[in-house]
């Protein structure tokens, strides 16, 4: 009985062996996981670089919709880019590198623009600040342009064209104009150039935003005027090369203010701008 049962355990241990390499393999995550804009800007390119511990079987591709809990498998391939067209969606993606029967997750990326709830701004003579802008992360606030230190922060600003602020319609306005705009002396300090469309539907606020202007299309403009309230519009900042959507909530001449809500796509080029609305009748 004892001989059997040392060759029983002779022969478990050389299947360990056998078997221990083949379910031992080293892996790791991909690195540097980036995601970018196709030359439509309405699909998404993702790059990414070999995990340190090696080249993997294959790399999984991976797209969580804005407002889903569930990743779905978008690619699959053993190079280090992938194509996506989200049909117009924002949302989370991640990259899973294979090694065997182990998969090794990426770091989370995300095309979901960056809200900025209601931000009160007064037109540019009224008392209080008249700029906004956004940070590298996509956060905005109110700026003020008297100071030239935020020259290269204010992405727009609200204005009358005129003395005083009780002249309507407002208009939403590129930085590069306050200098020689009417009103309050704003220096000349190399502010930036931003464009913005011509107000956009309410039934279209999570469609592609308008494409950059081209030598044959035009659809940014350095000025919009707020012609109702409430209104959108698209902003596209050409140093950044990035696009936001405004909101326009609420224009009250009698203080000089304007009430805006924003989303900024931090992904350059990418004019997906898909978001939540938890508003009645839009």
């Amino acid at each position: 009985m004892k001989y059997v049962l040392w060759f029983s355990l002779l022969g478990l241990c050389f299947v360990c062996l056998i078997v221990a390499p083949s379910c031992s393999i080293l892996g790791g995550p991909p690195r540097g996981v980036q995601l970018g804009a196709d030359e439509t800007g309405i699909g998404v390119l993702l790059v990414w670089e070999t995990p340190v511990e090696g080249t993997p079987d294959e790399y999984l591709v991976f797209f969580r919709p804005r407002g889903d809990t569930v990743y779905e498998q978008i690619d699959k391939t053993t190079g280090s880019s992938s194509r996506h067209d989200p049909q117009g969606q924002t949302g989370d993606y991640r990259v899973d590198a294979r090694f065997g029967v182990d998969t090794y997750q990426s770091a989370e990326m995300t095309t979901i623009p960056v809200h900025t709830p209601t931000t009160v701004l007064y037109e540019r003579d009224a008392v209080g600040l008249f700029a906004f802008g956004w940070d590298s992360a996509g956060d905005g606030k109110a700026y003020d342009m008297l100071d030239t230190a935020n020259v290269d922060s204010v992405d727009f600003y609200i204005t009358d064209f005129s003395s005083g602020s009780e002249r309507i319609p407002y208009a939403i306005a590129s930085p590069d104009m306050a200098p020689g705009d009417s009103g309050e002396t704003v220096v000349a300090a190399g502010w930036r150039v931003v464009g913005f469309s011509d107000p956009i539907p309410h039934s279209l606020e999570n469609d592609p935003l308008p494409g950059a202007n081209t030598p044959t299309d035009t659809n940014y403009f350095n000025y919009t005027m707020i012609d109702s309230a409430p209104m959108l519009v698209a902003v596209h900042p050409l140093v950044d090369e990035q696009f936001a959507l405004v909101r326009v909530e609420k224009v009250d001449p009698s203080i000089g203010e304007v009430r805006v809500e924003t989303w900024f796509q931090p992904v350059k080029r990418l004019r997906l701008i898909s978001h939540e609305i938890d508003r009645v009748g839009f």
